[in-house]
Order: structure tokens, then sequence, then C-alpha cells
């Protein structure tokens, strides 16, 4: 039979394709994420997980056309990270805690404006030393200390895509408290999205802003 002037997939058909694709993958990673936050008992599992998601969304933005191999990323990170995942991670969940329970004893019982003034530039603080860790554990080979030193270095070298990046936390929080079937199958995948494409972006601007000033 003559395939003479029979024409491949078009436009909308290659972009609907693109798109269940991608969602598909949404919802692997989500449930990667939960398979590996499991698999460390949960306690041990949860910030490898993380970091390894943010692994994989990372690859996604560099080449969100190509086939990866999620899994395998997925699990190559989660053991490469595990130790400093949750050194790093626990760390962080121990300062927001304590920053958490003096914002409560203070609104609560102090009601000192002076103190709550001061505990929110110490949580200002924490935001820019916290907010690239993921994307650092996951993409370079550093220390604890580097790890944290870096993060906060380069938030303050991005300060706007740090600040987009919280914006897009809150967002997709509304979002899922909105349409809660929404989070049970994307949950994970939606809440890293915003901090690895802005952590992507504003580590973009920083090397770009380093070799024109070379």
């Amino acid at each position: 039979m003559s395939t003479q002037g029979k024409k491949g997939p078009g436009k909308f058909t290659t972009f609907l394709t693109n798109i269940g694709g991608w969602i598909a993958d949404a919802f692997l990673l989500h449930i990667y994420i939960i398979f590996g936050t499991l698999k460390g008992g949960i306690i041990l599992g949860l910030f490898p997980a993380l970091t390894a998601g943010v692994k994989v969304l990372l690859s996604w933005i560099l080449d969100p056309y190509a086939k990866h191999e999620n899994f395998r990323v997925f699990h190559q990170s989660w053991q490469k990270n595990f130790k400093l995942a949750n050194l790093v991670g626990y760390t962080v969940a121990v300062l927001y805690t304590f920053l958490g329970i003096d914002w409560y004893v203070n609104k609560t019982h102090i009601e000192s404006v002076g103190l709550g003034y001061a505990l929110i530039a110490v949580m200002v603080g924490v935001v820019f030393l916290t907010s690239y860790i993921f994307t650092i554990m996951s993409s370079f080979d550093v220390s604890y200390k580097e790890t944290l030193k870096q993060s906060f270095f380069l938030s303050l070298a991005t300060p706007m895509h740090t600040l987009a990046g919280l914006f897009g936390l809150f967002a997709v929080y509304h979002i899922i408290y909105a349409f809660p079937f929404i989070g049970v199958f994307f949950g994970f995948t939606l809440f890293l999205l915003p901090l690895a494409w802005f952590n992507h972006t504003g580590f973009n601007r920083v090397e770009q802003y380093k070799r024109d000033n070379l």
C-alpha cells in the first residue's frame, strides 16, 4: 500500500503526547519519593528522597524532551546523598522547629513586638541559609558545611529567585488545599518543582555573571 501523501503526527498531537508524558512522569516521581521515604523508614528516608526528587526534576529542566532514566537517577541520588541529606535536612528541621516554638511562645505569652521582629529577621536568614540545599546536594559533591555555606551565598546572590521559589511553594500549597486530589497524585513533585526551577535559573544567573566578569 502506498504511503505517499501521508503526514506524521501534527504539532498539536505531539504537544498532547508531551503533556501526557510529563503528567505521567510527575506522578511517577511522586511515587518514587513516597517509596524512597518508606525505604529509609520515613525518618531516615524523607530528606534523601526529596534530594533525589530534585535531582530528577533538574534533569527534566535541563532537557525536558529527552527520555530520562528517572528511576536510575532517583535511586543513585538517594544512595549517594543518604547521609548528607539527613544531616543537612534535620539541621534545617531543628532550626525551623525552634523558630516556630519561639514564635508561638512570643505570640501567646510574651507578646514582645521587638522579639517578634527579631524572630522574623532570623527566619529570613534561615530561609536564605536553606533555599538551595536540595539543589546543591543533588548536583555537587560537597560537605555538610559547604552545602549550607553555598546555599546561603547563592540565596544572597539571587534574592529574587529565592523569593520566587518561596512564592511558588505558597502557590502550590493553596492549589493543593483547594484541590486535595492533586496532592494525592502529584504533591511531592509539585512542591519540589518551584524550588528546582528557581534554584536552577538562579544558579545559571550566577554562572553567567561570573563568565561576563572574568
